[in-house]
């Protein structure tokens, strides 16, 4: 494990930063901590929940997640979102497994807090945009990067944008988006807009929720 987990009861609550595994390379910048980690056996890791909410870009090998009552077989280029404080147990196969991880620090959690967002439904991404962010972010975080780096911040605004703030099985644009969407139109349209407008704001969803 890369770092110190406290213990609730059964299961562990790792710390922003922890996971399990030998970890390749670790640091934060744009609000968020980008770890790249890697196992090398199989084994059946502990029952866990992680304090911060968490993408996980899974490059390879043998990686089976069990997330409430749906159970996730890992392919390449497997890209989820989990919100943090949720228990899963995770196991590893007999070719191990290699991933990037990305976690959402408290200051991004405030933001989307503070525009009615939540960061409370788990995601499974099947390609699409938030995939291509997060290969993008992996490639931005391969070299040193000042924390308030400003590019991985722009990337990692977009990625929330994916997960933030979308109410379970619903085709309407979130709250917080709409008054993002209003506040152009009024810069670039005047006075005079379209309430239907902010009701059409947002594309289909490119994932599908647990």
């Amino acid at each position: 494990m890369a770092a110190a987990a406290q213990i609730a009861g059964s299961k562990q609550h790792l710390a922003g930063g922890s996971f399990y595994g030998s970890v390749l390379g670790r640091q934060s910048a744009g609000g968020a901590i980008f770890t790249e980690l890697t196992h090398s056996r199989a084994r059946k890791l502990p029952a866990h929940s992680h304090e911060l909410p968490f993408f996980c870009l899974f490059f390879g090998g043998d990686y089976a997640e069990k997330y409430g009552r749906r159970d996730v077989q890992f392919r390449p280029f497997t890209f989820s979102f989990r919100p943090a404080g949720v228990p899963h147990q995770d196991e590893v196969g007999p070719l191990g497994a290699r991933m990037f991880g990305i976690e959402v620090e408290h200051s991004w959690q405030r933001s989307v807090a503070d525009c009615s967002g939540t960061l409370a439904v788990a995601y499974d991404f099947e390609g699409g945009p938030a995939l291509w962010l997060a290969l993008r972010l992996y490639a931005e975080t391969r070299t040193l990067l000042d924390p308030p780096d400003l590019q991985v911040e722009s990337l990692v605004s977009e990625l929330l944008g994916a997960v933030a703030c979308k109410p379970e099985r619903c085709t309407v644009a979130p709250l917080w988006l709409r008054r993002v969407h209003e506040k152009l139109r009024a810069q670039f349209r005047g006075p005079h807009r379209s309430s239907a407008d902010a009701e059409n704001a947002g594309g289909a969803s490119s994932a599908r929720e647990l």
